[in-house]
């Protein structure tokens, strides 16, 4: 069976999703400081010329990286709250698709933290990156929005800071549970989430003084 010729754009977009792939594993590697766009080329087994076709610098390909997993993130999130079953089960659940997500690529959090501290000394990627993670965190102010219209209850805080709260959280989790992953049990960024929006639904719900 002859198989199909790929067309220009599909080569693109297969040569871009190589040059990720092996740029996770090297930046997993290596660090983002240590790593070379030399290195991720070779490794997925193309020319450096081939990095620079599709990516500007390696901050530019960082940062694709970083969109990617936000995507798979915010989809993560919508699947646990799309299931049926009261705010603290979808919470933990929510908590519980994280915890994986870390476990499955414990380089992650302390490259992206590498990245995240670059970011401060560089006022373009510093910008970059804040509109990437403000876009994330604006989907999910919506969806928070989206669940307390469904619970019929009115936010006593804005989405977006409770959002933020929560990203405050997540990152806040992930630093302590790398340091020190024996002070810091799977289970509790469950009942941290439970607890939080326990006491959003209570402060919603008390009397205006």
């Amino acid at each position: 069976m002859t198989r199909r010729r790929l067309t220009r754009a599909e080569r693109k977009e297969d040569t871009r999703a190589r040059l990720l792939a092996s740029a996770a594993r090297v930046f997993a590697r290596r660090g983002f400081h240590a790593a070379s766009v030399e290195e991720v080329a070779e490794d997925a087994g193309f020319s450096k010329g081939a990095v620079y076709s599709n990516f500007e610098s390696k901050e530019d390909l960082f940062l694709a990286m970083v969109e990617a997993r936000f995507h798979d993130r915010l989809t993560a999130i919508r699947a646990a709250v799309a299931q049926p079953g009261a705010p603290g089960e979808q919470a933990r659940r929510s908590a519980d698709s994280f915890i994986r997500t870390l476990a499955a690529d414990p380089e992650w959090p302390p490259v992206f933290m590498e990245f995240w501290a670059y970011a401060q000394r560089d006022p373009s990627v510093r910008r970059r990156f804040a509109a990437q993670v403000g876009a994330l965190r604006s989907a999910v102010a919506e969806i928070l929005d989206s669940r307390a219209a469904e619970l019929g209850m009115e936010l006593s805080l804005p989405a977006e800071q409770l959002a933020t709260m929560t990203f405050a959280m997540a990152t806040g989790f992930a630093m302590e549970r790398q340091l020190d992953p024996g002070a810091v049990p799977d289970e509790l960024f469950g009942t941290m989430l439970e607890v939080f929006f326990a006491g959003v639904r209570e402060r919603a719900a008390a009397p205006v003084a």
